[in-house]
């Protein structure tokens, strides 16, 4: 499908679960990704079966350069008439972390969503603690648009600030030429 130097995309199949199940347990990933509270049950074969099926998501494998699956990468709430989506990633895999790895599949996906899909304009929602995610946003030419004052509570009552950030076809041109 979508190729870099780093990585791959290729369409998520029902084979990527486990390693996504997996993924989705790890408590280390939950605290920038907000992922299922504790004790809470999440089917994720019904899930990625949704996902597959709904027109108004795109769901893809994030694979390294050997081949092996590192993490996900999806558009959701895909909005045709408005033209745009909202941006999840997951680099599930700790050692692909800080190595530019996120930033290569957010910068393919976007490709696709703006040149293929026709999109307008991507959105995402990150915890502002999650300095590394944003810095990967910020290189991809995402800008900072709203912040949502402790819009989620953890288990321990703490609440985190969510950032609202936006990226549009033409500042993806212009971040992509200035690169």
């Amino acid at each position: 499908m979508k190729a870099t130097a780093k990585i791959r995309l290729r369409p998520f199949t029902p084979e990527d679960l486990p390693k996504l199940k997996e993924w989705n347990e790890d408590e280390d990933l939950a605290v920038y990704l907000g992922l299922k509270l504790p004790g809470e049950e999440v089917d994720y074969y019904q899930r990625c079966e949704k996902l597959l099926r709904e027109r108004t998501s795109r769901i893809f494998a994030i694979e390294d350069e050997t081949g092996h699956f590192i993490g996900e990468v999806e558009l959701n709430q895909i909005t045709w008439r408005r033209k745009q989506a909202e941006l999840h990633i997951c680099i599930g895999e700790h050692k692909y972390w800080g190595r530019g790895f996120g930033t290569e599949a957010v910068r393919a996906v976007l490709n696709l969503a703006f040149q293929e899909l026709g999109l307008e304009s991507i959105y995402l929602r990150v915890y502002r603690h999650n300095k590394r995610a944003i810095r990967c946003y910020e290189k991809c030419g995402f800008k900072k648009e709203a912040v949502l004052r402790n819009r989620f509570r953890s288990q321990c009552g703490r609440g985190y600030d969510i950032l609202l950030m936006n990226i549009s076809a033409d500042d993806f041109t212009l971040s992509a030429t200035a690169s």
